[in-house]
């Protein structure tokens, strides 16, 4: 409310109701270590839903109340994990699908019925892991589909990270030293529009935990 510049003193509470109803399955196996699957689906209508984004004319995002949101979609989620002895692999995967749509007459920003700013209607991620004896090798794919703006629309995207880490215990501490390669395909894209984000880059670092 009071940030500077883009507060509102005015803004008022978010108030609604929310249903969810989802489907959970983990089929038995032997060959398999485990097989999660799940489907969500989901429905919301939220009144004077709270947006950050920049007015016409306005150079810095504030908040606004946009009357009422209708947010509906599916989410579907799949773990598959296999081991054998010292070695493991696993696979992930998830789709999403959601509508998130202003109801109202009155939002200055907004048609009624248009995709609220930078809500995707359809996303998607992948991932494939190896782990050996506390070696750790994992390649993570994402899709964002094309967005809203103020402006213009951001187009789809593809980020592909990869990811190797080595876990470690000494005395009384454990951790992990670990090695990243973040957007893997230097792929130019941008999630707010005008700022670009970065390219390819390389992450490394140390994660440890004292105990007594």
């Amino acid at each position: 409310m009071y940030w500077n510049p883009g507060g509102n003193p005015d803004l008022l509470a978010e108030t609604g109701w929310s249903e969810e109803i989802g489907l959970y399955f983990q089929p038995q196996t032997k060959q398999v270590k485990k097989i999660n699957f799940s489907l969500t689906g989901f429905n919301r209508k939220i009144n004077d839903w709270i947006l950050w984004a920049a007015k016409p004319g306005e150079f810095f995002y504030s908040a606004q109340n946009i009357a009422t949101v209708w947010s509906r979609g599916v989410e579907q989620r799949l773990n598959i994990k296999w081991s054998k002895k010292n070695f493991e692999i696993q696979i992930k995967e998830g789709f999403d699908y959601i509508l998130s749509t202003n109801e109202s007459e009155t939002a200055s920003i907004f048609e009624k019925g248009a995709q609220l700013i930078y809500t995707p209607k359809y996303q998607f991620f992948g991932s494939l892991g190896m782990k050996y004896k506390g070696f750790r090798l994992q390649y993570r794919h994402q899709f964002i589909g094309k967005t809203k703006s103020i402006n213009e629309d951001l187009e789809a995207y593809h980020i592909g990270n990869i990811n190797f880490s080595k876990d470690f215990k000494k005395g009384f501490f454990y951790g992990q030293v670990f090695a990243e390669i973040n957007n893997v395909w230097n792929e130019q894209y941008r999630v707010v529009e005008r700022r670009p984000m970065p390219g390819r880059n390389f992450r490394l670092g140390l994660n440890f935990v004292f105990t007594k």
